[in-house]
C-alpha cells in the first residue's frame, strides 16, 4: 500500500461539545510546518528575543550570537540536580551539581527577551542539590536538598524584587524537613502553604526512605504531617508530583508519578499515587486514571499545562535514560477522570536522553534545561558519553495552552502518502520504526483509538496544530482503526516488555537460587554426620545436664547460704561503714581540736620563748639584785649591829634614866609626902625644883628617842630583803 502523509490540525470548539471516546492525534511528515511541531534548541541569546516575538511558536535551533553566549558559557550551565522556577516570563536556576562539586550560585533566564541575568550574590546556604523551589507570594522558597555529606533541613526565601535572601526558622523538632529528593506543591487552599512528600532523609543516624505528606505553614513557622486516608503509596524519592484541578470546585489533586528506593525503581503498577485534597485521601490510580502509564522511572519531570500534566524523560532500569513524553489530561470518557497519552516525535530534532533537568512552562513554551545523560553528537564525537548536559531546549505549546479539542472530521488525505506508523524511543534515544528511510521522516504523536464517530475532543495537541484539515471519512476511519491497533501492539509490547523484565529477574533469581540449592545439596551429607555426632554429643551433654542439674541445685543451696552469708557480710559492712563514717567524724572533730590545740601550744610556746626571754633577763636581773641585796644586807647587818650597839646603848641610858625616874619619882612621893606636911610655900618651891630637874632628865633621854623610831624600820626592811631574795632564783 502507498504511503501515506496525514496532518492533523486542532480547533477550538465550546466546553458543550460531546466527546466520543477516543482519539488519535497524528502530526509531522511532508507539508507540515517545522517550526510549529519542533523542539528548538536554544544556543544564543541575543537573536532569542527577536525569534521569540517574531514567530512566538518558531522551533528550530537558534542561531547563536557572534559572540556565542551560550547555554555553556553562563552560570547556569553544565549540572544536574538543580532547582528552577518561574517569575513572570524568567526562569530562576537555583544551585545543582556537577559531579563531587555543589554550586552555590543562582542565575536567571528571561523567556522575553532572552538574557541571562548572573549578578546575584551566592546563596547565603550551602551548596546542595535535589532540592526544591517555590513561588509563594512574590518570594521563591527552597526546602531541603543534600549534599555529600548530609541531607539539609533549612528553609531559606529569596524576594526577586528586591534580591535578597531570609532564612525562615520553622518550629521542626522531629527533623522532618531534613530530606532530599522530594517534591513541593503550594496548597491549593492555604496561599501560605507547602506541601511535600517523601524523599529520602530523616535524622543523620536514621536516613531512609520516605513517604509522609507533610503541611508546611510558612506563616505560623509550622511542620506537621498529614494524617491522610486510604492506601500509603510506597516509599520513594526521585520522583514528581504535579498539582491538577481546580482549587475553587474542590477537585485539586496531586499526581505522584515514579521515583525509586532500595528496592529499585517503582513498579509500574504502584508508579502513580493519586491524592486528593477536599476528601483527604489516597485513590487508587484505577479509579481517575486510565490509558497505557508510563514506564518505570525516576528523576524525570513533570508540570502542569492547563487541566493536565505534561511528563518528560528520566532514568529507568540499567542506568538507561529516556527523552519520551507523556501527557495526562481529562478522559474523552468522563471529565472526571484522567488518561494517559504518548507522544512519540519521529524523526524530528529533540532533547537527548536526560535525567535530573528541569522543565518549566512559561507561556505558551516549554523550557528543558541541563540534567545529566547521553552528550550531543557534537559533544561526544560519534561515542556514547554521559555527562553532565549544559544545553537549554523550547518547545510551543499553543494548543496546549488554550486546551484546543481535535475535530476528527477536519481530516483529509494528503495523495502522495500513506499514514506513516508510530515510533516509539529506542534506549539510545534515536527514533526506531517501519516507515520507508526514501520518505520524509514524520512526526507521530498516538492516542487511544476508538471508533470515528461521533468527533473527537483531544484534550490536548502535543506538538501544535497542523497545516490543513481533512474530510475523507474512510481516511477517517482508516486512521481511527490503525491508531487503536497501534495503541494495542504499544499496551502489548509494553506489558510484554514489563512481563520479560520481571522474567529475566525472575531467572536470575532462579539461578541465584539454583546456585545456593547446589551449594546447600553439597553441605546436607555434611550437616547430616554433623547430625548424628550432635546428637551423640547431645547424649554426652545430657548426662552431662543432668550431672550439672544436681550440682547446680548443690550450687543453689550454697548460693543461698553464700546470699545470706552476703546479706550479713552487707549488714556489718554497713554498720562498719555507719562506724567508720562516726569514726571519721569524731577524727574530724579531734582533728579540728588538735588544730586548736597545736595553734594554742604554738602561741603558748612563743609565749614561753617570750617568758624565757623575760626569764633570762630576770636571772640576770636577779643576779644584781642579788649582788645589791648582798651589799644592802651587809649593810643592814652593819647597821643592825650598830643599831643593837645604839639601842644597848639606848637601852643602858633608858635603865639609867629609869632608874633616876624612879628614883625622881620616889623622890616626888617623898617630896609630895613632904610637902603634905610643910607648908604651901615651900610645897612650891620643892615642886618648881622637881620640875627642873625632870626636864634636864627629859633633855638627857631626849637622844634615844630617834633610836627607838629607827629600830622598827630597820627590821621591817630587813624583812623584805630576805622575802625578795627567797623569791628571785639566784
Amino acid at each position: 500500500m502507498q504511503a501515506r502523509t496525514i496532518a492533523a490540525a486542532a480547533r477550538v470548539r465550546g466546553r458543550d461539545q460531546q466527546p466520543h471516546s477516543g482519539r488519535a492525534l497524528l502530526m509531522g511528515a511532508r507539508g507540515a510546518d517545522p517550526r510549529t511541531q519542533l523542539w528548538r534548541k536554544v544556543s544564543g541569546l541575543a537573536a532569542l528575543a527577536e525569534q521569540l516575538a517574531a514567530a512566538r511558536e518558531t522551533a528550530g535551533p537558534y542561531a547563536p550570537p557572534a559572540r556565542g553566549d551560550s547555554l555553556e558559557n553562563n552560570p547556569a550551565g553544565r549540572r544536574a540536580g538543580h532547582a528552577s522556577i518561574v517569575v513572570g516570563s524568567t526562569i530562576f536556576f537555583i544551585c545543582g551539581r556537577n559531579g563531587d562539586a555543589f554550586y552555590t550560585d543562582m542565575v536567571s533566564f528571561d523567556t522575553a527577551t532572552g538574557r541571562w541575568d548572573r549578578d546575584y550574590a551566592p546563596v547565603p546556604f550551602a551548596g546542595r542539590a535535589y532540592h526544591t523551589a517555590t513561588l509563594v507570594g512574590n518570594e521563591i522558597v527552597v526546602v531541603g536538598g543534600s549534599t555529600l555529606e548530609h541531607c539539609c533541613e533549612d528553609v531559606w526565601a529569596f524576594r526577586p524584587a528586591h534580591r535578597t535572601w531570609r532564612q525562615l526558622d520553622i518550629r521542626d523538632p522531629h527533623n522532618l524537613l531534613m530530606r532530599t529528593a522530594h517534591c513541593a506543591v503550594l496548597h491549593p487552599t492555604a496561599p501560605h502553604a507547602l506541601l511535600l512528600f517523601a524523599g529520602y532523609g530523616g535524622r543523620n543516624d536514621a536516613l531512609a526512605y520516605r513517604s509522609d505528606l507533610l503541611l508546611l505553614r510558612l506563616d505560623r513557622r509550622t511542620v506537621e504531617v498529614v494524617a491522610a486516608s486510604g492506601a500509603q503509596p510506597e516509599v520513594r524519592a526521585y520522583h514528581s508530583m504535579t498539582l491538577l484541578g481546580d482549587p475553587s470546585g474542590g477537585g485539586a489533586r496531586c499526581v505522584v508519578v515514579g521515583g525509586r528506593n532500595d528496592g529499585g525503581l517503582i513498579l509500574a503498577r504502584e508508579a502513580v499515587a493519586v491524592y486528593e485534597f477536599r476528601a483527604n485521601r489516597w485513590v487508587a490510580p484505577a479509579r481517575c486514571i486510565s490509558g497505557l502509564a508510563p514506564a518505570s522511572r525516576s528523576s524525570h519531570k513533570a508540570v502542569a499545562v492547563g487541566s493536565g500534566m505534561l511528563l518528560f524523560g528520566g532514568a529507568a532500569r540499567d542506568k538507561e535514560r529516556l527523552n519520551d513524553m507523556h501527557w495526562l489530561g481529562p478522559a474523552a470518557s468522563a471529565l472526571s477522570r484522567l488518561e494517559w497519552i504518548q507522544a512519540v516525535p519521529s524523526g524530528a530534532r529533540q532533547p537527548s536522553v536526560r535525567a535530573a533537568f528541569s522543565l518549566d512552562v512559561v507561556g505558551a513554551m516549554l523550557f528543558l534545561a541541563a540534567g545529566y545523560g547521553d552528550l550531543d553528537r557534537s559533544e561526544r564525537r560519534g561515542r556514547k558519553v554521559s555527562g553532565m548536559m549544559g544545553d537549554i531546549w523550547a518547545l510551543p505549546m499553543p494548543t496546549i495552552a488554550g486546551q484546543a479539542s481535535l475535530d476528527a472530521s477536519q481530516y483529509r488525505e494528503d495523495s502522495l502518502a500513506a499514514p506513516a506508523a508510530p515510533q516509539a524511543m529506542s534506549p539510545r534515544g534515536e527514533a526506531s520504526g517501519w516507515q520507508s528511510k526514501k520518505r520524509e521522516p514524520a512526526l507521530v504523536a498516538t492516542a487511544a483509538a476508538a471508533p470515528a464517530l461521533p468527533p473527537a475532543k483531544a484534550p490536548i495537541d502535543v506538538y501544535g496544530a497542523a497545516a490543513a484539515a481533512v474530510a475523507d471519512l474512510d481516511l477517517r476511519r482508516q486512521v481511527a482503526e490503525m491508531a487503536a491497533k497501534l495503541q494495542a501492539q504499544e499496551r502489548d509490547l509494553r506489558a510484554l516488555s514489563e512481563k520479560y523484565a520481571m522474567l529475566e529477574a525472575d531467572k536470575r533469581r532462579s539461578e541465584a537460587k539454583n546456585a545456593r540449592l547446589a551449594g546447600l545439596s553439597g553441605r546436607l551429607a555434611e550437616e547430616e554426620a554433623a547430625r548424628r555426632a550432635a546428637d551423640a554429643a547431645a547424649k554426652r551433654a545430657t548426662d552431662e545436664a543432668c550431672a550439672l542439674t544436681e550440682r547446680l541445685q548443690a550450687s543453689q543451696a550454697s548460693r543461698k547460704e553464700a546470699a545470706a552469708r552476703v546479706a550479713a557480710l552487707e549488714a556489718e559492712a554497713r554498720a562498719e561503714a555507719r562506724r567508720r563514717e562516726q569514726d571519721a567524724a569524731d577524727a574530724a572533730v579531734v582533728a579540728r581540736a588538735a588544730e586548736r590545740d597545736r595553734e594554742a601550744t604554738e602561741a603558748m610556746r612563743n609565749k614561753l620563748q617570750e617568758a624565757l626571754a623575760t626569764s633570762r633577763e630576770a636571772c640576770k636581773d636577779a643576779e644584781d639584785s642579788s649582788r645589791r641585796h648582798e651589799r644592802a644586807r651587809q649593810e643592814a647587818d652593819d647597821a643592825a649591829a650598830a643599831s643593837a650597839r645604839a639601842a644597848r646603848e639606848a637601852s643602858s641610858r633608858a635603865a639609867d634614866a629609869e632608874r633616876q625616874c624612879q628614883a625622881a619619882c620616889a623622890e616626888a612621893d617623898k617630896l609630895t609626902a613632904d610637902l603634905g606636911a610643910q607648908p604651901l610655900s615651900a610645897q612650891v618651891v620643892q615642886l618648881q625644883q622637881a620640875q627642873a630637874r625632870y626636864a634636864a632628865l627629859q633633855q638627857g633621854l631626849a637622844p634615844l628617842q630617834p633610836l627607838e623610831a629607827l629600830l622598827p624600820a630597820l627590821q621591817a626592811g630587813l624583812r623584805a630583803l630576805a622575802q625578795d631574795a627567797a623569791l628571785r632564783p639566784l
